[in-house]
Parts: structure tokens; sequence; C-alpha cells
């Protein structure tokens, strides 16, 4: 299992832990990349057919790769934690908090 993997459950978990649809649910993570899946890419994955763009920054320029388009990893747990969600009134708040930097409960996360 990846970490990538690991943290996305994790925060399908909280969403689950926290049934109450209209409570506000408050997540701090160290993971740039699950808030960059719930904030920004799996919407544009979704309308792309869940496949990569196959573009990448060069220089401050967004220009084609070599390689083609790839399916998006973790397509599995994005789409449960895209319906955990939408199931939801309020939309969790994302907090982002350096990893290993002393937050309690993130140095317990990483035992």
């Amino acid at each position: 299992m990846t970490n990538n993997r690991a943290e996305l459950m994790a925060i399908i978990r909280a969403c689950q832990l926290c049934p109450d649809p209209k409570a506000q649910l408050t997540i701090y993570t160290d993971s740039q990349y699950c808030i960059k899946v719930i904030t920004q890419w799996q919407r544009k994955w979704r309308k792309d057919g869940w496949m990569t763009s196959g573009l990448v920054y060069r220089h401050g320029v967004l220009q084609p790769d070599s390689a083609d388009p790839k399916p998006v990893v973790n397509k599995d747990l994005i789409r449960r934690l895209e319906k955990e969600l939408r199931s939801r009134e309020i939309r969790p708040e994302l907090i982002y908090i350096k990893g290993h930097a002393g937050h309690f409960g993130n140095e317990a996360a990483d035992k």
C-alpha cells in the first residue's frame, strides 16, 4: 500500500465516522496529494475519463509529455471519496499541516 492510498483511506474513514451530513468536518492532513485530488484534480480527471492529461510543466509552460495519457492511479479510492463528499451538505474543510513537525495527531497517525 502506498502512502497516498493510506491518506485517501484515512479521509474516507473520517467522513464515515462523522455521519451527520450537516456537521462541519475539519480534516488536518500533511498530504498535498489528497488536498489537490479533492480541490483540483478529481474534477478534471472525471471530465477526462479518468485519464491523466499527458501534459507536464516545463520551464513554466504546459507542454505535451512524451508519454500518452495514462489511467489515474487510485481511481477506486478517489471515486469512493467523491461519494462520501457528495453525501455531505457541508464540504469538509481541509487544512494542510507540515508532516514530521511535531503536530500531535500527525505524529500519532504516522506510528
